[in-house]
């Protein structure tokens, strides 16, 4: 049957030929990264890219461990994607691990943006956004600091702290070990969830995970549109993620 023949395929790519079996199922993993990681985690690059450089950190060494834990107990395809998976995370941990902060916007804005000439200065979109943010009064410091959250940029305890003065040493810990980036890449649902019980007792309210969603996105497009307008640029996601990460890392 042909079902068996593609296992037994398979089963001879797995132990003699990785590269192609990790090829063959090449487009099973750019699903994966398209619904799980692209934007989230590796806003800097494409899916292609994302997954090539697992592909290749896989055969550099690291295959003979997955051949050796393939037991046969599930579809090949369900144990590669699952090893893809977390070659991702780890992935991420690599690039992030000294501070996701120092990514540089020059760096990859002619790789994102082959096609786009700007006619500013950074220093100027990080001044401008200074004054704008200032515009926020007291909201400012909620606001920055669920972009840093959210955006994937180290905080520590003085951004709590600018946030509310009041707020106990014990809940400053556990705030800053649930979600700061060393202990991992969290999932924007799971941040929301967090975040919203952590300002619901400091609020005295009972916000949802998403209404926090909406609050922050309504403050978000709402400095999207305006650098957009001033600098006669459309500032998408992608890009604004970037800019996030580059304003922060000069501080």
């Amino acid at each position: 049957m042909k079902a068996d023949y593609e296992k037994e395929k398979d089963l001879y790519l797995l132990y003699n030929a990785p590269a192609k079996l990790l090829s063959k199922y090449k487009e099973l993993f750019l699903s994966i990264v398209r619904k799980r990681f692209n934007s989230d985690l590796y806003p800097a690059l494409e899916p292609e890219d994302i997954v090539n450089n697992v592909i290749l950190s896989l055969l550099d060494g690291k295959f003979e461990t997955v051949k050796k834990n393939f037991k046969g107990k599930s579809k090949l395809s369900t144990y590669l994607s699952k090893i893809f998976i977390n070659e991702c995370y780890k992935e991420y941990k690599k690039i992030h691990a000294s501070r996701i902060t120092d990514i540089s916007l020059t760096k990859h804005k002619e790789f994102i943006y082959k096609n786009s000439l700007w006619d500013f200065s950074l220093e100027e979109v990080y001044n401008f956004l200074d004054e704008y943010l200032h515009q926020f009064g007291e909201k400012r410091h909620k606001i920055e600091l669920l972009l840093k959250i959210v955006y994937h940029v180290k905080f520590d305890e003085t951004d709590i702290e600018n946030y509310n003065k009041n707020i106990g040493k014990a809940d400053q810990n556990l705030f800053f070990k649930k979600l700061s980036l060393e202990n991992g890449y969290l999932l924007k649902s799971e941040i929301y969830e967090i975040a919203a019980e952590f300002f619901n007792k400091y609020e005295k309210k009972h916000s949802s995970p998403d209404a926090l969603r909406k609050w922050l996105e309504y403050y978000k497009n709402q400095i999207i549109n305006n650098l957009s307008s001033v600098y006669n640029y459309e500032f998408d996601e992608k890009m604004f993620a970037l800019l996030i990460r580059a304003y922060y890392s000069k501080k």
